[in-house]
């Protein structure tokens, strides 16, 4: 295992996105924020003409694939023409891991984001969404994402800001703390690549960098969800203690039910739009 876990190619390949089981898992939390957001429907709606192909590297189970592929195309009208539509859009979905790009669906490939194997300026647009602080090398994925893009495309990149889940996170590192020998609870990935460093590196390589914010809250009235979102990071959290860390993890939420009414932490995700 390499010094950073959350790089580890052995473990997001084998154990943590081997298949999209674990990752959905952490989605469901989502069920539970307000105001909800659907960020695969955001993504599609701020490239309604890119012109393909599309690549949606890190594409994980393929929901934004997905919500591209199905995107209608829109209709145009100039001065002396009737409606028209756009040629027909390839998207392709590309991921570390083979189990992934096999649900997300063909065209796809596996693919390293830090050494993709595509022609420089050949992409209408591509996608980084949720992955990039899995990169050996951040930047480098970045740069990678520049030079594929063609002249005029956009590049979207999704991260959280380095405060989202913190709540939820610190509950979950001090009923870590309560188990003996259980390795500290370590969920560094908004701090790896956070919105604000991501900003800062995507503006060395794009000529505009638009953020969009989407902060929400996520209200829990029943540990369940708290402690799937704590179970599907096994991968990161190695060893026999677990299951007891789970099961504090339980105790400590109901009793912040108990005492409050929900259990409520600030999510924070967000999208840069870089040309």
């Amino acid at each position: 295992m390499s010094a950073d876990p959350y790089t580890d190619r052995t473990v997001l390949t084998t154990e943590a996105y081997a298949d999209p089981t674990r990752l959905t898992a952490r989605y469901s939390l989502y069920r539970h924020r307000t105001p909800p957001v659907d960020l695969a429907a955001i993504a599609a709606g701020l490239l309604p003409d890119a012109a393909g192909p599309v690549l949606d590297i890190g594409c994980g189970p393929g929901g934004y694939t997905a919500a591209l592929r199905r995107q209608s195309p829109p209709s145009w009208s100039g001065p002396s023409a009737g409606p028209r539509e756009r040629p027909h859009r390839t998207v392709i979905a590309a991921d570390l891991s083979f189990g992934m790009v096999s649900v997300a669906g063909r065209p796809g490939f596996v693919a390293d984001v830090t050494a993709l194997p595509v022609a420089d300026r050949s992409c209408g647009a591509v996608l980084a969404m949720h992955m990039l602080y899995h990169a050996t090398d951040p930047e480098a994925g970045v740069r990678e994402l520049a030079r594929v893009v063609a002249p005029g495309g956009t590049v979207l990149i999704s991260t959280n800001d380095a405060e989202d889940k913190a709540r939820l996170y610190q509950l979950c590192a001090d009923a870590t703390a309560e188990v003996p020998d259980a390795p500290p609870w370590d969920r560094a990935v908004n701090r790896r690549f956070g919105l604000a460093g991501a900003q800062e590196v995507a503006g060395r390589y794009f000529a505009s960098v638009e953020r969009i914010d989407l902060p929400g809250e996520v209200v829990l009235t029943e540990p369940g969800p708290a402690v799937a979102f704590a179970a599907s990071t096994r991968s990161w959290q190695p060893g026999d203690p677990f299951s007891r860390v789970l099961d504090r993890v339980r105790d400590r939420v109901a009793a912040v039910i108990a005492a409050e009414g929900a259990f409520r932490f600030g999510t924070h995700p967000g999208i840069l739009v870089c040309r």
